[in-house]
């Protein structure tokens, strides 16, 4: 396998390789594909403890390591991509090219009704009110340990990660994820130095499964293109 030809492809929170598979198998006529089941998800099992960002991380080198790659391409939707953010930010002669599904981890702005909520849940918990359906439906599907890496990871915000990006990128966001706003993809895109930013219409926050044609069609043509780095 020569460098670059081998793709990584990570899902999001609440999914698992399945949920990436139509990506894997249109690209794996080209490239060799790796796809993984992050701790918690699939069939990897979640250890007994609460896990940080950087425990997700390490389990991905710890595969890249097992195969004996130098360099590949990391594609991540989500928290995927928040992983894959990590990786290229800290490991980045390991990384050839970057793709980012509907990127999670860039630190949004809040709004008055936001702080609401959050001091609604603190008064509620400090009284012994059920706070049950708090959360995202995110938080509210984990349970147990994973629910707690949940909480670690959304406090981790990646935007200093961004300018330490040097590979090549390919950013793809749908215009009407309600997860990951608009504004935050620009500033996204304002951070990385060498990306490519393309945002598809009337589609969600998963552009690789509303829009599948599309979304594949774009990223064939950036693994066959190369950036201007200067």
């Amino acid at each position: 396998m020569g460098s670059g030809s081998d793709i990584l492809i990570m899902h999001g929170w609440g999914c698992d390789q399945k949920n990436v598979q139509n990506i894997a198998k249109e690209l794996s006529v080209e490239f060799r594909i790796l796809l993984v089941d992050f701790y918690g998800f699939g069939k990897s099992r979640h250890p007994d403890r609460a896990l940080y960002l950087k425990d997700f991380a390490d389990s991905i080198l710890d595969i890249i390591d097992a195969y004996k790659i130098k360099k590949l391409t990391l594609i991540g939707h989500s928290f995927g991509a928040r992983v894959s953010i990590f990786l290229s930010a800290h490991y980045p002669e390991i990384v050839d090219k970057l793709i980012l599904l509907n990127p999670a981890g860039i630190k949004p702005r809040r709004s008055i009704k936001y702080y609401f909520k959050i001091y609604h849940f603190k008064f509620k918990k400090y009284f012994g009110l059920s706070v049950a359906n708090f959360g995202s439906l995110d938080y509210i599907n984990s349970s147990s340990y994973l629910r707690l890496s949940f909480k670690n990871i959304i406090k981790e915000h990646l935007n200093p990660l961004l300018p330490l990006i040097q590979a090549p990128t390919l950013v793809i966001a749908g215009s009407n994820d309600k997860d990951i706003k608009p504004h935050m993809i620009c500033k996204l895109s304002k951070m990385i130095k060498h990306n490519k930013t393309i945002i598809l219409k009337n589609c969600g926050h998963f552009c690789h499964l509303e829009k599948p044609g599309e979304t594949i069609s774009i990223i064939k043509e950036f693994m066959g293109d190369s950036i201007d780095n200067n």
